[in-house]
């Protein structure tokens, strides 16, 4: 008796029954998951996408949906994949933008269901869903095109230097905002270029308008063409205008002419010279009695002073 009880054990025991068992116990558990009718609870994300520029939407939108769906041979690997799929897109391009109506209606479990059939290859009943659907209201806005332009400072690394007009793609937009906001808005200055690193060769950029509830631009985004050059000095030797001297007599400066440095890149160093400069000096802002401090009232935009001497011009007045 006792040699027939250990034959049971080592049979029960051995290696193989209990990979049969195993894999037994496995096969029941994914049969019953295929064959018990499952309701599964779970939110979608709901994403807006496409909304025109030229409206503004009034109504409060919800954010997620709640759906409730059974289904008998929905299997586990079938909902490990659902609940991974956790947004929806609602598309709102066929918003009317032109006709008299201004209110639009979206079926959401429309939605749900062609995404779930989209999903899993067949149908999914839908015991519930909420919101059913969606209603936007909204309202035309005015519409004005205003230019572009770039207010910020370029950085860039030592020895270079941007060396022509900065490119600006494209040089007009439109902007949307109701009739009241249209009249402030008359033109879009870049001050924030996402900048991270200092320059040293030509670049392009691509800055984004930010699009808000009041105020949408379009297009919203600018390409922005950088050029920059090594940069080298360059000395020159320009004449000094006087300026608003008293009525009746003429205004003299010593010196005549001042040392001026100036940062030019390679490339243009040939073609700049003294007479793309313009130095004044101005009676009515004089330092002193016999003293003003000379200004450089116009340059090329693509150079940069880095040198006056002398800044404090002597002057005198002769009658005329």
């Amino acid at each position: 008796m006792l040699k027939i009880a250990q034959k049971i054990v080592q049979f029960v025991f051995c290696k193989r029954t209990a990979i049969f068992v195993f894999f037994l116990i496995l096969s029941s558990f994914f049969w019953l998951m295929h064959t018990t009718s499952k309701r599964v609870k779970f939110e979608y994300t709901i994403h807006y996408i496409n909304k025109p520029t030229n409206i503004k939407i009034k109504s409060n939108l919800p954010s997620n949906i709640r759906v409730v769906i059974e289904d008998s041979k929905l299997s586990f690997v079938d909902y490990l994949f659902l609940q991974k799929k956790d947004t929806v897109m609602v598309d709102l391009y066929d918003i009317d933008t032109k006709g008299e109506q201004r209110q639009k209606t979206y079926n959401i479990q429309e939605i749900i269901n062609d995404r779930m059939s989209n999903d899993f290859g067949k149908q999914i009943d839908i015991i519930n869903c909420s919101p059913k659907e969606i209603n936007i209201d909204y309202t035309l806005l005015q519409s004005k095109k205003i230019g572009v332009f770039l207010d910020n400072h370029i950085l860039t690394k030592k020895g270079y230097m941007v060396s022509d007009s900065i490119s600006l793609s494209p040089r007009q937009i439109t902007a949307y905002a109701t009739e009241q906001n249209i009249r402030l808005i008359n033109r879009l200055n870049i001050k924030d270029l996402p900048q991270k690193d200092s320059l040293d060769c030509t670049t392009e950029l691509l800055y984004e308008v930010s699009n808000g509830e009041e105020v949408s631009y379009y297009p919203n985004i600018i390409k922005i063409q950088i050029p920059i050059e090594r940069a080298t000095t360059k000395s020159l030797s320009v004449p000094v205008v006087c300026k608003n001297a008293p009525v009746g007599l003429s205004m003299r400066a010593f010196p005549a002419n001042i040392s001026i440095s100036v940062a030019v890149p390679f490339s243009r160093y040939h073609s700049i010279d003294a007479e793309d400069f313009t130095v004044e000096i101005d009676y009515q802002k004089r330092h002193s009695n016999k003293t003003c401090i000379a200004q450089i009232v116009s340059k090329p935009k693509t150079v940069e002073v880095v040198g006056i001497l002398p800044k404090e011009i002597e002057f005198t007045l002769e009658k005329q």
